[in-house]
């Protein structure tokens, strides 16, 4: 089975490295780069995992894993957060969520790897 991954992020040049990375390791990637236009990659293109990073002040990691936990339609969805903050407000819910360091691929690829049950 060929996952699909959702990189939401926008840092260009961060989604396009991201893509690669993924695309290389087999899996299908969409690639939104801009938060207002997410809705159509969550709901046409029904990604098994979502990869989150982005530079805008207005939106922090806590809400947007809650604008997601609310949707009924993706609440369930597995979502890698990248944040190189250490102080992060941020509570890992459940097995569905995780924080990862954006410049440690491998720390990334190992949680999508874990996260869609994929064998190492």
């Amino acid at each position: 089975m060929q996952y699909r991954i959702l990189i939401v992020n926008n840092d260009r040049d961060m989604a396009d490295m991201l893509e690669m990375i993924f695309i290389h390791q087999c899996y299908d990637v969409d690639v939104c780069h801009s938060w207002t236009d997410v809705d159509d990659f969550f709901y046409s293109r029904k990604p098994d995992l979502a990869i989150i990073g982005f530079l805008e002040r207005d939106l922090n990691i806590t809400k947007i894993k809650d604008e997601i936990r609310r949707d009924k339609k993706i609440n369930d969805l597995p979502l890698i957060f990248l944040s190189r903050q250490q102080n992060e407000l941020f509570s890992v819910d459940n097995s569905n969520e995780c924080l990862v360091d954006p410049l440690n691929f491998y720390q990334l690829s190992g949680c999508v790897k874990s996260m869609l049950n994929v064998p190492a």
